[in-house]
């Protein structure tokens, strides 16, 4: 009898011990996974938050290059050199800092005395409209200057302005003065000369504009063709540009690479 007991004994121990050994499978599986979700959200945040500085800083850097899309100058007398360099300024011929304003993305300058101001632009920089209005100063400008719409009145001034890249439309008014404009000039060109001179030297091929010109008792050059005397002409090339030449007293003249 007594041994009876203590087999029994036995075996309840041993079932005991083996409910309290290594934990089920079930156990480990739910384990194992808890860790793997562990170590994903460990990870996570730290490739967003690299991702997030990364754009953060591109942002920053892409702001800093241009501070203004738009350019307008009004120029009473005096001189205005436009130059490229590393950030924009607007220096007196001294080198001391000019009056300058910068407003709605514009920055806007005007001279009333005939001093000398050098604009300083930053290489590559896109300018959606850049105009200039010039009474009796002079403007020169000799950077690559990327410019979709150009405007430029001129009075009785000067106007030098090359290496200019015109995407989209180029509007020249000369009452008096002279202006001297290359480079690349697309989709259209709207030009008036009063009584003074107007060249324009583009880089496209005469055979890539559609011309109308009006010369009552100017001069109108395309190339080698003169006109003159005439009230209006339409010359179609069926090309994509065009350009509208007005000359009253004064003379336009055309050239191409």
């Amino acid at each position: 009898m007594k041994k009876i007991h203590f087999i029994t004994l036995y075996l309840f121990l041993m079932i005991s011990l083996a409910a309290c050994g290594s934990p089920s499978k079930n156990t480990e599986s739910e384990i194992s996974s808890s860790e793997e979700t562990v170590a994903d959200t460990e990870i996570m945040p730290t490739t967003n938050a690299a991702q997030s500085t990364n754009t953060s800083e591109t942002s920053i850097q892409s702001n800093a290059n241009q501070e203004f899309s738009q350019i307008q100058i009004e120029l009473r007398t005096g001189t205005v050199e436009v130059i490229s360099g590393d950030k924009f300024s607007l220096t007196q011929e001294n080198g001391k800092e000019a009056d300058y304003s910068i407003s709605d993305d514009t920055l806007h300058i005007s001279t009333q005395n005939a001093q000398k101001l050098v604009l300083t632009l930053p290489d590559g920089n896109v300018y959606n409209t850049v105009s200039f209005s010039i009474d009796k100063g002079h403007i020169v400008s000799k950077l690559p200057f990327y410019i979709k719409d150009l405007n430029l009145d001129l009075n009785d001034g000067e106007a030098t302005l090359e290496q200019l890249s015109v995407s989209d439309s180029c509007n020249i008014y000369v009452r008096q003065g002279s202006a001297f404009l290359s480079g690349a000039f697309a989709e259209a060109v709207d030009a008036e000369c009063r009584e003074g001179h107007l060249q324009i030297k583009s880089s496209e091929s005469q055979s890539d504009y559609n011309y109308t010109l009006t010369a009552s008792n100017g001069n109108i050059r395309i190339g080698d063709h003169g006109y003159h005397g005439i009230a209006s002409q339409f010359i179609d090339n069926g090309a994509d540009y065009s350009m509208n030449l007005s000359c009253v007293h004064g003379d336009i003249s055309v050239e191409f690479r």
